[in-house]
């Protein structure tokens, strides 16, 4: 296919089974565009015909520097199409790619443009559900722009189930995509809570060896604080990220509308043309780039909650105070037993059965508070963890202490659709 509609097609970009895009020339207006051609219209597949509209229409909605634009659209020789605005540049993945993690300075600045932008999604009732590095792109210009949403979906509307297929990448899904529920806008802000982690620290905050890994550790099991991979990173942000990968939607923020508000209100890299300016200076040379320092610990949050509560130090603190009264109890007997034979050496073996009691009590406590020592004392505590947890080996701990198989109820997990759009 060389023309389609005003539209001068001359490279293919990429091929799915339902579309091919295209970069092409609009010869009406000179605009250079992506175009994406659908399957012939006459062709009875009703849920792509029903997809193409949807996106159409969605695009249609939606006019914000931070969101890839919509130039025309239609149905042309029976193929529907859709012709968008041409970022040239690169996506976020590429960049990751070059620097990881990214200077703080320069990863704030992509976050607030991708905060603009989602405000603006979720404003007009629309949940993105694929946000990723590959769907955010900055172009030459610096601008920073969200785009691909042939997932999205209407806010209030329940999941699609399509031959249990799970539609997505699993690296970026939030908990109750995983789970079959309802997704609302703060189901987007997860996605955004890991493209924030993965740039501050260069890693994914639930990095596995495989996708089924993946997304059992995102339902089951807790991050590890930003500030383990890098220390230079405000202690702000670092809250905002925790909240961001609740594990319940509702706690999360809010919004990224309130977000945004706070974050501005805090950080000095604010107006568009100034962040445009910093990026700049990073694209030129990435490789030394040297980046403004961002403010360090505050004792404000940004966020109205307060951090979440320190699990250790309190577990600590009783076990502690167990031991060492276990520890005193078990002296003052054995200086009375000693008191009694002096020339008597007694061994555990020999212990009368109180004595062997305090010692097997002792010997307990000691054991839970070294295990849980090697706990994060910064990052909460896996939902159902008990002490009784503790104690027992890895492969008898209840579901929510380890990493063991999902089980979970969505049947999505017989297929994992694993969709990589640039």
């Amino acid at each position: 296919m060389n023309r389609i509609g005003s539209i001068q097609l001359f490279a293919e970009i990429k091929r799915r089974d339902d579309c091919v895009t295209y970069r092409g020339v609009d010869t009406e207006s000179g605009q250079i565009v992506l175009v994406k051609v659908f399957q012939p219209a006459n062709v009875p597949d009703e849920a792509a015909l029903a997809r193409f509209h949807q996106e159409a229409t969605i695009y249609a909605s939606l006019d914000h520097p931070n969101v890839v634009k919509l130039v025309k659209f239609g149905i042309a020789e029976n193929h529907p199409y859709l012709a968008l605005e041409f970022v040239e540049g690169q996506n976020l993945r590429t960049l990751l790619s070059q620097r990881s993690p990214l200077p703080n300075d320069i990863a704030l600045c992509i976050t607030l443009s991708m905060l603009a932008g989602l405000e603006e999604i979720h404003r007009h009732g629309i949940i993105h559900r694929d946000l990723k590095p590959e769907n955010i792109l900055i172009g030459h210009d610096c601008a920073v722009k969200i785009c691909d949403f042939d997932l999205a979906l209407a806010i209030g509307s329940r999941q699609p189930a399509t031959d249990h297929w799970l539609a997505g990448s699993p690296g970026y899904f939030s908990p109750e995509t995983i789970l079959g529920e309802a997704l609302t806008p703060r189901s987007d802000l997860f996605a955004l809570g890991i493209m924030l982690y993965e740039m501050f620290t260069g890693t994914r905050p639930f990095m596995a060896a495989t996708p089924s890994g993946e997304i059992n550790a995102i339902v089951r099991l807790p991050h590890l604080a930003p500030s383990k991979f890098n220390n230079t990173i405000p202690a702000e942000i670092e809250e905002l990220i925790d909240r961001l990968l609740a594990k319940s939607a509702s706690g999360r923020p809010e919004s990224a509308a309130a977000i945004l508000i706070q974050l501005k209100e805090k950080f000095p890299i604010s107006e568009a043309a100034q962040k445009a300016q910093t990026l700049q200076r990073f694209l030129d040379n990435p490789g030394n780039y040297k980046g403004a320092s961002l403010p360090r610990p505050s004792s404000t949050s940004i966020i109205a909650a307060a951090r979440r509560p320190n699990y250790f130090w309190r577990i600590a603190a009783v076990i502690v105070i167990a031991v060492s009264a276990a520890v005193l109890g078990y002296q003052k007997l054995s200086t009375q037993m000693a008191g009694k034979n002096d020339d008597h050496l007694t061994i555990a073996g020999e212990l009368p059965k109180k004595e062997k009691t305090i010692l097997s009590r002792t010997d307990s406590l000691l054991s839970v508070l070294h295990r849980i020592t090697l706990f994060d004392s910064s990052s909460p505590r896996p939902e159902g963890l008990k002490i009784e947890d503790l104690k027992k080996p890895a492969s008898s701990r209840s579901p929510s202490a380890v990493e063991e198989k999902p089980a979970l109820p969505n049947p999505a997990f017989r297929k994992i659709f694993v969709r990589n759009v640039p």
